[in-house]
């Protein structure tokens, strides 16, 4: 594995409200299945944190990232350029309808927007990165067509996205093949799932569960600081 790759590192432009590193693109980056996957699309990289860290975590590994918001396309390849990755992540500023590709993915993952009903964000680019509005759960789901035959598609939503996403992926004759329930205290009840689906039909799908942090604010529980070590460099 290349060395970890600082967060800080990323370059967010000064002209608009900062887009910060989230734990939900930490998660999924970090828990999703790209062992055996030499090719992946990122959809809607953002400034590229899910794309570098599957470049990271596979050395075999292409990404093809698309990012419809220019600015943040922007970012994403300055980020992309000073990583030690680049020859292997290659951008478009498209959004997924727009993409047009022969390629079929080993991989398909998204950090998906999930906000309805949600006062728009006072940012064009925020707004567009948080609310379903440009990239329903449906629209996720057509993105399978785009898997090869073994291929994984994985993602993360908030329990009720959730819910309508795994409707709508299984009209396209996908499966869960591996969920993980997320809460952010012991205390909490799970307020992410994280989501792989593939073509074959697992009867007992491999569910786990996570907590982001025990004992206090900050206070990371050993298993999440477990999957996300290797990408923070003080950890």
């Amino acid at each position: 594995m290349s060395a970890p790759f600082s967060f800080k590192q990323f370059t967010i432009s000064q002209d608009r409200a900062p887009m910060k590193v989230g734990t939900d693109g930490v998660l999924l980056g970090a828990w999703c299945s790209c062992e055996n996957a030499v090719s992946a699309l990122d959809i809607g990289t953002g400034t590229g944190l899910i794309a570098l860290m599957l470049a990271q975590r596979n050395s075999k590994i292409e990404v093809v990232a698309i990012e419809p918001n220019a600015a943040a396309a922007s970012d994403a390849l300055l980020n992309f350029e000073n990583s030690p990755w680049k020859d292997r992540i290659r951008l478009q500023n498209t959004d997924l309808e727009s993409f047009k590709t022969d390629e079929t993915f080993d991989l398909i993952v998204s950090n998906p927007p999930f906000f309805k009903n949600a006062l728009p964000a006072s940012d064009s680019g925020r707004n567009l990165a948080r609310h379903i509005t440009d990239f329903s759960p449906r629209l996720f789901a057509e993105a399978s067509t785009l898997l090869n035959s073994n291929g994984i598609i994985a993602g993360i939503y908030p329990m009720d996205i959730f819910r309508e996403f795994d409707f709508q992926i299984r009209q396209f004759g996908l499966f869960p093949s591996r969920l993980c329930e997320v809460q952010s205290t012991p205390q909490k009840s799970p307020h992410r799932v994280l989501f792989e689906y593939a073509f074959a039909k697992i009867k007992m799908p491999i569910i786990d569960k996570l907590i982001i942090e025990e004992n206090g604010r900050h206070k990371y529980s050993d298993e999440y600081l477990k999957l996300t070590q290797d990408f923070y460099l003080n950890s």
